[in-house]
């Protein structure tokens, strides 16, 4: 949904029309420098098998991400980052998944949130 959402935003008239987005491994674009990088990996605790076959390690992701907010301006979406390194920067209160194995109820919901490197 968060990818979605970035085309969108592309398709604004005051948008830069240099927005790109991509489904390569997130180690593909540590070279990048002075960007914006909006990263909307499987959420923890989810299924991941639609996404790739082999599980995301999100400790060495987390360091990824650390090291990347050094010269690029990084956003992360996810329910929760327990990496206290992280803040919550915005909340999506329309956005929410009802994952929970199949089961909807109002204590399966979650919202998803934008987290940044604490500065």
């Amino acid at each position: 949904e968060g990818l979605q959402q970035l085309v969108g935003l592309q398709r604004l008239s005051n948008m830069p029309k240099n927005l790109t987005y991509s489904t390569e491994d997130y180690r593909y674009f540590s070279y990048l420098q002075g960007q914006i990088i909006y990263l909307d990996p499987p959420y923890a605790g989810t299924k991941q098998s639609s996404y790739s076959s082999e599980e995301l390690d999100y400790e060495a992701f987390y360091d990824w991400v650390v090291e990347m907010s050094k010269k690029n301006i990084v956003l992360l979406s996810e329910y929760e980052v327990p990496d206290e390194r992280f803040e919550e920067v915005y909340e999506f209160s329309t956005a929410r998944s009802t994952y929970s194995g199949g089961i909807s109820n109002y204590k399966s919901l979650k919202v998803e949130r934008l987290f940044m490197v604490r500065t």
